[in-house]
């Protein structure tokens, strides 16, 4: 878990280049499915990486 603090910590120093929290918010989700996907299958393997339901992103 102290990974994904300093994680966080990081990433939160770019919040200044979002103008909205619910855009930096999915800034954030797409940055953590790039750190932990396994496969390059594009998109789809960020929401699979996350197990994302369709109801998250729709």
């Amino acid at each position: 878990m102290l990974l994904w603090s300093h994680w966080w910590l990081i990433v939160s120093q770019l919040r200044p280049a979002c103008s909205r929290q619910r855009t930096f918010l999915w800034l954030a989700v797409t940055l953590a499915a790039m750190a932990v996907r396994r496969d390059l299958g594009g998109v789809t393997s960020f929401v699979r990486a996350l197990g994302l339901k369709a109801a998250c992103y729709g």
